[in-house]
C-alpha cells in the first residue's frame, strides 16, 4: 500500500511540474518583426523608414531604423504584412 501510494504521488507531483505556469506555452497572439536595412553593396542605411501593413485591415505602422541600419516593429497581430521600406535617394522597396 505504501509503495502504491507512493507510485501515485509520485507521478501526481511530475504531472503538476509539466503543469506549472512556466511550462504552458500559447501559441502567441502577436509577433515582431526585425531585420537591418542595407544597400546594395551591402552597407547599412541609417534613418530609412520602414513601414508595416495588415494586409486584411489596411492598419500600418512605421519605424525608422538606427545608426546601424536595424529596426524592430513590436507586437503585431496575426495575419498577412507588406513591408516597406524607404529613403531619400534610394529606390523603395516592397517585401510581402
Amino acid at each position: 500500500m505504501k509503495k502504491t501510494y507512493a507510485v501515485v504521488l509520485s507521478l501526481l507531483c511530475l504531472f503538476a511540474g509539466f503543469m506549472s505556469p512556466t511550462r504552458l506555452h500559447a501559441q502567441a497572439a502577436s509577433a515582431s518583426v526585425s531585420g537591418t536595412v542595407t544597400d546594395a553593396s551591402g552597407a547599412a542605411v541609417p534613418g530609412a523608414v520602414v513601414e508595416i501593413r495588415n494586409t486584411a485591415t489596411g492598419a500600418a505602422r512605421s519605424v525608422m531604423s538606427d545608426t546601424q541600419g536595424r529596426y524592430t516593429i513590436p507586437d503585431l497581430g496575426i495575419g498577412s504584412y507588406e513591408l516597406r521600406g524607404s529613403k531619400t535617394g534610394f529606390q523603395t522597396t516592397v517585401r510581402p
